[in-house]
C-alpha cells in the first residue's frame, strides 16, 4: 500500500485501537502506565506498519503466538503497544483531529483516569492537560 491517507489510518484506529493501561510493580507499589494498543492477526501486519509510518512512531511491532487454554491452533498475532510519552501525545492529537465521537469519548475517559487515577506513573500526568 502506498501513501495511505490519515483518514485511512483514522479508520483503522477507530476499529482496532484501544486506550488502556499496563500495570507494573516498583518497590511493591502497583503502577499504571498509559498505553495505546492495537492487536491484529499476523497476516495483516502491514496494517500496523501503515499506522507506524503514517504517525511517525518509533515503537516496534511484536509478533506472538496466539495461545489459548483450549489447545486450538490459531494464527499468530501482531501487536503494537504505544507507551512512550511522545508517541502517546501524537495519538492524542491525531485522535482529536480524526476520530469518531465514540472513540474520542473513550480517549477522554482514559485521559480522565490518567489525571485523577491513583498509581498512574507521574510523568504521564501531563498527557491529560
Amino acid at each position: 500500500m502506498s501513501n495511505p491517507t490519515e483518514e485511512y489510518v483514522a479508520g483503522l484506529v477507530n476499529c482496532i485501537g484501544r486506550f488502556t493501561f499496563y500495570t507494573t510493580y516498583r518497590k511493591g507499589v502497583k503502577l499504571k502506565t498509559p498505553a495505546f494498543l492495537v492487536s491484529i492477526p499476523a497476516s495483516n501486519k502491514y496494517i500496523l506498519e501503515v499506522i507506524v509510518a503514517t504517525l511517525d512512531l518509533k515503537e516496534r511491532i511484536y509478533t506472538h503466538k496466539n495461545i489459548q487454554s483450549d489447545h486450538v491452533s490459531r494464527e499468530k498475532r501482531c501487536i503494537l503497544i504505544i507507551r512512550k510519552y511522545g508517541s502517546l501525545r501524537k495519538i492524542i492529537d491525531f485522535s482529536y483531529k480524526y476520530l469518531l465521537p465514540e472513540k474520542i469519548l473513550e480517549m477522554e475517559s482514559w485521559l480522565a483516569e490518567i489525571d485523577t487515577g491513583t498509581n498512574v506513573v507521574d510523568r504521564f500526568k501531563t498527557l491529560a492537560q
